[in-house]
């Protein structure tokens, strides 16, 4: 029987190895695929989880089969004894024949009179017939009874869903196992995304920071070329502006020069 796609095979051994070893690969081709295969990281520990609830089912299903064939064993060991019961119902209604027919020839009637060691031998005989029934009646409802049982509740169709129920089980959890691994993996690559992304601005900052300061010195060297260009220009200023002075200087000093040449030249005139 198949229970979610996965053979389990009953009887003797060598049978079911011979079947499983027969089937297994175009088992595995048919077989429906609940997990993640090459997707996943951890294939030993998914692998582990499947093999353990295959197990488990074909535990279950193993149980139930050696089960049903116990009870099959039993129907089989009552039909046996119920033909038991028949052959000797058969030899004693022969026997009952006999009797009654051994009786007539002698002119006897086939009801011996009661006390008799004849009629005694009657009763023995129709004792065996009735024993015979009873047991065949016995054994019949014994069968009848027990394929109630099973039709009430099939040991092997709870098998099988509670097989169902150990792979479903199984399927789920190794489900959740490949979702959060998948989550882990997705939380990872978003950790590296961001730690990019953070190495990425601080490179930017710093080559900002560098232009910043590229930008700084630029201004700060213009700015020291406009004072010593305006410092240029006042020292050239400067110098005109001493020239003029110097000029006015020796203009006062020749002046001067003049005036003492007339006050000496007055001094003479006076003393004549």
């Amino acid at each position: 029987m198949k229970v979610r796609n996965m053979s389990i095979f009953m009887g003797d051994d060598s049978r079911r190895e011979r079947q499983n070893g027969i089937s297994r690969e175009q088992d595995n081709k048919n077989r429906k695929s609940i997990f993640a295969g090459n997707l996943t990281k951890k294939p030993d520990l998914i692998a582990q989880k499947k093999q353990v609830a295959q197990k488990q089912a074909m535990e279950i299903v193993r149980d139930a089969w050696n089960g049903d064939r116990k009870v099959e064993e039993g129907i089989e060991e009552s039909k046996g004894r119920i033909a038991e019961y028949k052959k000797a119902r058969n030899d004693a209604n022969e026997e009952l024949r006999e009797f009654k027919e051994n009786r007539l020839a002698m002119g006897l009637s086939e009801e011996p009179e009661p006390g008799t060691p004849e009629a005694e031998e009657l009763k023995r005989i129709e004792a065996a017939i009735e024993s015979a029934q009873e047991g065949i009646r016995g054994e019949n409802a014994l069968i009848r009874g027990t394929r109630l049982e099973k039709l009430k509740s099939d040991p092997m169709v709870q098998a099988s869903a509670s097989a169902d129920k150990v792979m479903e089980a199984a399927s789920k959890e190794i489900v959740g196992m490949l979702v959060q691994e998948a989550r882990d993996h997705m939380d990872e690559e978003m950790e590296e995304k961001k730690e990019a992304a953070e190495k990425k601005a601080e490179k930017e900052e710093e080559e900002k920071e560098k232009l910043e300061k590229i930008k700084e010195e630029k201004e700060e060297k213009e700015e020291f070329a406009e004072n010593v260009a305006e410092s240029t220009e006042l020292v050239v200023e400067a110098d005109g502006a001493m020239d003029e002075v110097q000029k006015e200087i020796q203009k006062v000093i020749e002046e001067m020069k003049l005036l003492e040449e007339d006050l000496k030249g007055a001094t003479v005139d006076a003393s004549m």
